[in-house]
């Protein structure tokens, strides 16, 4: 698995429903092409960054993926730069102005599709596409592609690093006469590969006709509204650049209503303080016996980890959502509860599944 498969998988909203991906990277990439430079890409920019640190994506991995077309999108800039007369070549006057909007909408525009590329695994998008009624076969003619281009890239590394073994790197020009060497033997490779996958096509069944487990990803009503929010945001603050007011006051009243009533609660914030009071007053106990560490030598005999229930493997958890009826907290804290969840928006359904989960009356294990 290459680097940016493995940063997909692993990020926070790796199993989040790709439509509601689509939504927001599709949105904000819609508005960096379609809206004005300013103010519409910095606010998508900046939309970018703090999605990307949401997600905790790797910041090294997406700045140099954010990074990496910078040279198509210098040579595409200097035509605007200059002008043919018949003179020859000369500086536009108004060449830095549009290279600067074309910059500003690519920036913005690779921010937003780099962003769903490490936030989505491709077996996920594969999923999602065929769900969409987009037809089979070109889904699977995408994942084919995708497996011979990473079956490639995966023999160019192999091929460099064995070259590098041998010191074919140490001089200027040993490097220059490895890398045409690794690269026509990997010009015959592709053709080889391509044969035998093409024969493998032709002796294989019809596209999906072996079926596979395709795990269902709800959409999330909290991801989608603050989706919508933040694209409202973005269209609001260009009408105002772009309108003016006072007329551009309607639109501004618009947004605030569209996120002024959008479903909020402040209980996640309310837990936490409680929570940090208690400690401060010093509620603080043991943790208990069965969780903790069992895995070195001899934890056995002092009792670590004696009758856990494993809640993925356990038949009652597997039916409240990976949740076992056993105590999580110190005795001194086993009547405690932090986190009340509100009756707004999502957190109604989060209230019930807390319900199902925390038998009434004192003493309730939490």
């Amino acid at each position: 698995m290459n680097a940016l498969e493995a940063a997909a998988a692993r990020s926070r909203w790796a199993r989040r429903n790709v439509g509601d991906k689509v939504l927001l990277c599709g949105g904000l990439l819609l508005a960096a092409i379609s809206l004005p430079p300013w103010p519409a890409a910095a606010l998508i920019i900046a939309a970018v960054s703090i999605a990307a640190v949401v997600a905790r994506v790797p910041a090294g991995l997406f700045l140099a993926l954010w990074s990496a077309p910078a040279a198509f999108v210098a040579v595409g800039i200097l035509p605007l730069l200059f002008s043919v007369t018949l003179d020859g070549l000369v500086w536009s006057p108004t060449g830095p102005r549009r290279a600067a909007e074309v910059v500003a909408r690519a920036t913005a525009a690779i921010g937003c599709t780099m962003l769903f590329t490490v936030t989505t695994p491709l077996s996920e998008v594969l999923a999602w596409a065929n769900r969409s009624g987009i037809p089979r076969t070109l889904t699977y003619l995408a994942e084919l592609i995708y497996r011979m281009v990473g079956t490639l890239a995966g023999t160019a590394k192999m091929m460099h690093e064995a070259q590098a073994q041998r010191l074919g790197h140490v001089t200027r020009r040993g490097l220059l006469t490895g890398v045409a060497a690794q690269s026509a033997n990997l010009f015959v490779l592709s053709f080889q590969r391509a044969r035998r996958l093409g024969e493998g096509l032709e002796l294989r069944a019809e596209p999906g006709a072996a079926g596979v487990m395709v795990i269902d990803r709800p959409r999330d009503a909290r991801f989608v509204v603050a989706s919508v929010a933040v694209l409202v945001a973005v269209a609001a603050a260009h009408a105002v650049e772009h309108v003016g007011l006072p007329e551009a006051q309607l639109n501004l009243a618009q947004a605030a209503i569209h996120c002024a009533t959008a479903p909020k609660s402040n209980r996640a914030a309310l837990a936490i303080w409680n929570a940090r009071s208690d400690i401060q007053q010093g509620a603080v106990g043991e943790v208990p016996a069965h969780l903790r560490d069992a895995h070195y030598s001899g934890a056995g005999a002092i009792g670590h980890g004696a009758g856990y229930e494993y809640p993925h493997d356990h038949e009652a958890g597997i039916a409240l959502g990976g949740w076992v009826d056993q105590a999580y907290l110190p005795d001194e804290l086993a009547d405690r509860s932090w986190y009340q969840p509100s009756q707004h928006g999502h957190e109604a359904r989060v209230a019930e599944r807390l319900a199902e989960r925390r038998p009434p009356g004192p003493g309730a294990r939490r």
